[in-house]
């Protein structure tokens, strides 16, 4: 199939990089073009697109231009396909994690590379999983971290920039309880009825900067479980200044573990955040989808 009979699909959220996402898009496509592709720019929700008409066999790429959450969603809707095409991400999110992982920059003429990277550009592949039928991409949680997203997202409204955290994390500290979780890995339980929070990685990106899971890899095949204790308030503190320097293994009852699929549950239901979005309550199940997502990098 010639490259003239291929399409580019390209997904903006139009809210993203302070409203520039839309002149980024246009940007896009006119690249797409210039590269020898038929651009098909979508600017809705990724849940409310309607890709019916799309042939994922004529497909070269998809351009998604937003967030992590962003991508999540396109990734979702395109899910059911049985070729998912390779990714083209232009970051313009908050913490834009997948694209610190793959080591792509948020530039201004980052449309302009487009042309290369629809042409020559490597590709990288890494392990796709889902949590409570969510794709999940990047890292999950439940407890303590997982909480402050869910405040956050009640209290949205917009935009979401890093000082946007500030005072749903003030606020769910002080009221936040440290429920007993109970963890199974791979149907081996590792941890029963322990105050903690959870962590379940794909990749050592974490919004924080802290790599509660330093060792996890992308393509591995497996993911990466912490188990933080936290009982108050202080104890959670002095955690996470260990984690932050690189010392969370020496913490006394952390556990560390890997594997393909994962069950965390709590006696009370626990906030879940997927890929630094909320993401509904415990119980929480995990597994690796046995397929890979690639993307397209320079």
């Amino acid at each position: 199939m010639s490259s003239a009979e291929q399409q580019v699909l390209i997904f903006v959220n139009p809210m993203a990089g302070r409203g520039h996402a839309g002149a980024l898009a246009e940007q896009a496509a006119a690249a797409v073009r210039r590269a020898g592709f038929l651009p098909n720019v979508f600017t809705d929700r990724a849940d409310s697109i309607d890709l019916s008409d799309v042939d994922p066999t004529r497909l070269r790429a998809a351009v998604v231009i937003g967030g992590d959450g962003t991508l999540r969603a396109v990734v979702k809707r395109m899910l059911p396909w049985e070729r998912i095409p390779a990714i083209v991400l232009l970051p313009l999110g908050t913490a834009n994690l997948m694209a610190m992982h793959l080591g792509i920059e948020r530039r201004p003429d980052s449309a302009d590379t487009l042309h290369h990277l629809l042409h020559q550009g490597q590709s990288r592949s890494i392990d796709l999983a889902a949590a409570n039928g969510e794709p999940f991409l990047l890292m999950a949680g439940a407890g303590l971290d997982a909480a402050v997203v869910h405040t956050l997202a009640a209290a949205r409204r917009g935009p979401i920039r890093k000082s946007s955290y500030f005072l749903p994390t003030v606020r769910t500290v002080a009221r936040f309880r440290y429920p007993p979780v109970t963890v199974d890995v791979d149907g081996r339980r590792i941890a029963t009825r322990i105050p903690a929070s959870v962590f379940v990685a794909n990749v050592r990106e974490y919004g924080t900067g802290v790599a509660w899971c330093p060792g996890a890899r992308s393509d591995d095949g497996l993911l990466d479980v912490s188990i933080v204790p936290g009982h108050s308030l202080y104890a959670s503190t002095m955690v996470f200044l260990h984690a932050a320097v690189g010392e969370l293994a020496g913490v006394d009852g952390a556990i560390q573990a890997r594997g393909r699929e994962i069950f965390i549950d709590a006696p009370r239901p626990l906030e879940v955040q997927v890929d630094g979005d909320a993401c509904g309550f415990t119980p929480l199940h995990i597994r690796l989808l046995g397929r890979q997502l690639t993307f397209i990098v320079a």
